[in-house]
């Protein structure tokens, strides 16, 4: 009896009869990003092998045959099914973040959920309006299956800047992109003395003042009018 040991994708398995293998079998493939390893004879009857499937092989009826004392088997057959399509997506679409937060967040979900994977980052800059100091984005790349939470925080302090993130769980890149948006600390600052107890309506109200007073001669730090 021929035991199959598959190392690969899910694929179907089967088992024939056979004798006379001797101590060195050859075993050969027909068909393509198919190949063994590690042949071995457990005994006059048993060939233990490893069928390894090729990323990319593609699907379909396969067989191998067998070479031992100077004669070929006959063919075994066995099947390559298509292995199911690797997909990442990426949450949140906004993430605002303070350069003194510690704990948020960004998830990524893998599917099918058993593969595991690290997970890793890559963020490119978008803007910075209004400051004269960028900020840096740190990941903690986590590992595992299905859906995995990687922490992200900001340096340095008192800086700010607006980011476009993209995920990979390992070479599969995410469908997604989270915008991670840091203000300076002292807006952070301003909204928390101005309107702490207040809904995020009021928050958005200050802010929104206190854009429009940038570049204001009626304001300190605008240009000075002319007298």
């Amino acid at each position: 009896m021929w035991r199959i040991i598959l190392l690969t994708q899910p694929q179907s398995v089967d088992s024939t009869s056979g004798y006379n293998f001797g101590s060195y079998p050859y075993v050969e493939v027909q068909g393509s990003g198919v190949y063994v390893s590690d042949v071995q004879s457990i005994d006059n009857e048993t060939i233990r092998m490893n069928i390894v499937i090729a990323e990319g092989a593609p699907p379909g009826n396969m067989s191998f045959l067998v070479y031992a004392n100077a004669a070929w088997s006959s063919g075994f057959a066995f099947q390559v099914r298509a292995a199911a399509p690797i997909t990442v997506s990426q949450s949140p679409s906004i993430l605002n973040l303070s350069t003194g937060d510690t704990n948020k967040t960004i998830t990524t979900t893998i599917s099918p959920s058993s593969i595991s994977a690290t997970r890793t980052f890559n963020s490119s800059f978008y803007n910075n309006p209004h400051s004269n100091c960028s900020v840096s984005l740190s990941f903690s790349n986590n590992s595992g299956t299905g859906s995995v939470n990687s922490t992200v925080t900001a340096g340095t302090a008192g800086c700010s800047g607006v980011f476009d993130v993209v995920g990979t769980a390992g070479s599969n890149s995410t469908t997604g992109s989270t915008r991670v948006r840091v203000p300076p600390q002292i807006i952070i600052k301003m909204l928390v003395g101005e309107a702490s107890v207040q809904g995020d309506t009021d928050q958005m109200a200050i802010a929104v003042s206190a854009r429009n007073r940038f570049g204001s001669s009626d304001f300190p730090g605008g240009p000075r009018r002319s007298r």
